[in-house]
């Protein structure tokens, strides 16, 4: 891949639905009501008219680091471990 990361908000700011992501594309498009956002999380197309929160990423190593407001709830997936830094970041380590 090119490196890059990014870290936004899964939730549609329209109607609340979990967006996904569109490879070919290289967006995050809602399955409800076809809302499309970038890679930044500002809005393609609509309905939606506010953008996703996004989050700063940092790589060290095989480490991404994304700071937040607040520790989530919830992460995590296949191949995925991670470790709250504390309230503010959690840091991913991906094999």
């Amino acid at each position: 891949g090119n490196n890059a990361f990014v870290a936004i908000d899964s939730v549609c700011t329209h109607q609340g639905c979990t967006i996904g992501y569109s490879l070919a594309a290289n967006n995050f498009p809602c399955p409800c009501h076809g809302s499309i956002y970038s890679t930044t999380g500002a809005v393609i197309n609509g309905p939606a008219t506010i953008g996703l929160k996004s989050y700063p990423v940092t790589k060290s190593g095989n480490i991404l680091t994304v700071s937040l407001h607040k520790r989530p709830d919830q992460i995590g997936g296949i191949g995925c471990k991670y470790k709250a830094a504390s309230d503010k970041s959690f840091a991913a380590s991906f094999t």
